[in-house]
């Protein structure tokens, strides 16, 4: 089941309209044979330009990261909703719980992984509190990762992630008070901070900011309803997971997706690759991420 979003109809009849401006219109079409429905909608709802990659070419994307990433397993539904609209696409990760990009440094299996094959982009995520916890280690460690990748003839982006939606119940655990109280401090400016600390390294580096924590913050100015975090109140929901994988493919294809799909299957976390879940997308929320995501500047290199 996907939902098509460029201007096609199939109904019988012919709908004429004189005027069709910033207005999403959408209709469901059922094929009997196949099972399948879809939404349409006017293509002067989407704001796209062209494409910087041929439509032949299959896109290499390496993701290095944590839970954040892991979390309903960013990459397949990255994956899903790219072959979904026709998009040729390789996706592997280095994904570890609770690694920040210095630990991966450190580790080694990162440096190998972007040295290994020849990526279009290399997608970079530290741990969400970085900027409260080490953002000096964080700018180091990212610019020496968006360096490597350069050299590789790779583009880095920056996985840039959203403020927590209140105070997480493993914050209330830190073993020490004064750290709970710092945090309670820094939770309330996490989304200002946060995004300054991925800009610091963008203008550090030959590396550019994908603004998921933005298009996050406008989706709940759109839709508060929408549990875009998971229960802890940091994690992405699947919902999240789904929302942060439309940005990406913007940031990738310098496009929207003509096609959501409305049902998808994808790993419920890095850990247990065999335990699938169903992250499902009805028409409304379908164009209320469209609306987010078109509402939010890109400046990714090479656009």
């Amino acid at each position: 089941m996907e939902f098509p979003l460029t201007f096609i109809t199939y109904e019988k009849r012919v709908i004429k309209m004189k005027y069709i401006k910033h207005i999403i219109f959408t209709l469901f079409i059922c094929f009997s044979s196949t099972g399948f429905s879809a939404i349409v909608v006017s293509s002067t709802a989407i704001s796209s330009t062209n494409n910087s990659h041929a439509d032949d070419e299959t896109l290499k994307i390496l993701f290095i990261g944590n839970s954040f990433t892991g979390r309903s397993y960013l990459p397949t539904v990255l994956q899903e909703i790219a072959k979904s609209n026709g998009k040729k696409i390789v996706i592997k990760a280095e994904i570890q719980n609770g690694t920040s990009l210095y630990q991966h440094w450190e580790k080694g299996i990162a440096q190998q992984k972007i040295s290994a094959e020849k990526w279009h982009y290399v997608i970079l995520q530290d741990n969400s509190a970085s900027a409260f916890e080490h953002p000096e280690k964080t700018i180091k460690y990212g610019v020496l990762f968006s360096k490597l990748a350069t050299q590789q003839g790779a583009k880095p982006l920056l996985y840039n992630t959203w403020a927590y939606k209140g105070i997480p119940t493993w914050i209330e655990n830190k073993q020490y008070a004064d750290i709970r109280e710092e945090f309670k401090i820094f939770v309330p400016n996490m989304y200002q901070k946060t995004n300054a600390l991925y800009q610091n390294i963008a203008d550090k580096s030959e590396s550019s900011v994908v603004p998921v924590a933005q298009v996050w913050k406008v989706m709940n100015e759109i839709n508060s309803s929408v549990a875009l975090h998971a229960v802890d109140q940091s994690h992405p929901s699947p919902t999240g997971t789904y929302l942060t994988a439309v940005v990406f493919y913007k940031a990738v294809f310098n496009e929207v997706p003509k096609v959501l799909p409305a049902k998808l299957q994808t790993q419920r976390n890095q850990q247990k690759m065999t335990e699938l879940i169903t992250i499902n997308i009805n028409e409304t929320l379908s164009q209320q991420i469209l609306t987010a995501v078109n509402s939010v500047s890109y400046k990714i290199l090479g656009y």
